[in-house]
């Protein structure tokens, strides 16, 4: 369970360009769930993905992963949680240019005690799982927008994660690789992965079961589907 409870962000705190970016937003997330944080452009959304996956500190509140307090863990276990229990995919893929897919996936298990050889076969089954198998040893910067994407997913569940968060996973695609893409996460979702989506687009929003609405740091509606 993600369980975020009075949490303010701010940045540039006690100088004259502060910004008040999270205003004591609280809600849960419960485990298989799939959520979409939804708002405009600078409402805090992408702000409260990276405080839940462990990316960037808070201020104030509660965060909790799976009754683990964040704010309470040391760099280093706060490193292995992250590593252990969360997937993170970005839209601009965040991946290294002149890696191959293989090298890319293989990044969060370099800090595992496995072996190589093992490194090697949960990457290339990772691979496999998103249909990029056969582009395993091509370098990232010679694939579509969309197989760098798989590869993105890939690598956020190479370590088998509990929860899977994407910010803005399909922003930088066209209409048809975004469908595909979408599809992929709820696949995901289905098999069991807490999936958090942030998104402005209201068809990414339609894959998932709850929105939050933020705008200027504060939920403004919460919905559920049927």
């Amino acid at each position: 369970m993600i369980n975020i409870q009075s949490l303010h962000k701010f940045y540039n705190r006690g100088k004259p360009n502060q910004v008040h970016a999270l205003k004591g937003v609280s809600f849960r997330i419960a485990k298989g769930e799939s959520v979409a944080v939804t708002g405009r452009s600078g409402s805090g959304k992408s702000t409260l993905l990276h405080v839940m996956g462990g990316i960037d500190g808070f201020d104030e509140g509660v965060v909790e992963i799976d009754g683990y307090n964040l704010s309470e863990l040391k760099d280093h276990a706060l490193a292995a949680l992250r590593n252990e229990k969360i997937g993170i995919v970005l839209q601009d893929f965040a991946l290294i240019p002149d890696y191959s897919a293989m090298e890319n996936v293989m990044v969060p298990l370099y800090f595992s005690k496995h072996s190589a050889r093992h490194r090697r076969e949960k990457a290339l089954l990772a691979l496999e799982q998103m249909g990029m198998a056969d582009l395993a040893d091509k370098e990232v910067k010679d694939l579509s927008g969309g197989q760098k994407q798989r590869v993105a997913i890939a690598r956020a569940m190479v370590n088998d994660p509990s929860y899977i968060l994407a910010d803005e996973p399909t922003g930088a695609l066209d209409t048809q690789t975004a469908k595909e893409i979408l599809g992929v996460l709820k696949s995901l979702n289905e098999k069991g992965i807490t999936l958090v989506i942030v998104t402005h687009e209201k068809e990414v929003t339609h894959i998932c079961r709850r929105v939050i609405t933020l705008e200027d740091g504060v939920i403004i509606n919460e919905s559920e589907r049927r």
